[in-house]
């Protein structure tokens, strides 16, 4: 989703990013994100811990395609999470658990 009100804003899976109309570095990143995601370059990145059944939300972010892999991932976020890539192009989406 795209939203173009007073600021931009690009949403995609579990990640958001808001991007202001007045700031010419901000008009210069949205545009290379929305490059990058349309091109599947990068993804979202939803960070979720599992506890008594359910799935909660940790942090989300967006990735380069180039490293999502299971180490990536614990590194980053440590061990016991799940975490969900998702692209423009659905059939590159991921899980990995860590």
């Amino acid at each position: 989703m795209l939203d173009l009100a007073g600021r931009y804003t690009i949403y995609l899976g579990d990640w958001h990013g808001h991007y202001y109309t007045g700031e010419i570095h901000d008009m210069r990143e949205f545009r290379q994100v929305l490059e990058d995601l349309l091109d599947s370059k990068i993804c979202s990145v939803g960070c979720f811990r599992e506890r008594d059944g359910v799935e909660n939300w940790c942090s989300s972010s967006i990735e380069f395609r180039e490293n999502l892999d299971r180490d990536y991932f614990q590194r980053k976020y440590g061990g016991d999470r799940i975490i969900r890539c998702k692209f423009f192009d659905e059939t590159l989406n991921r899980v990995f658990m860590t």
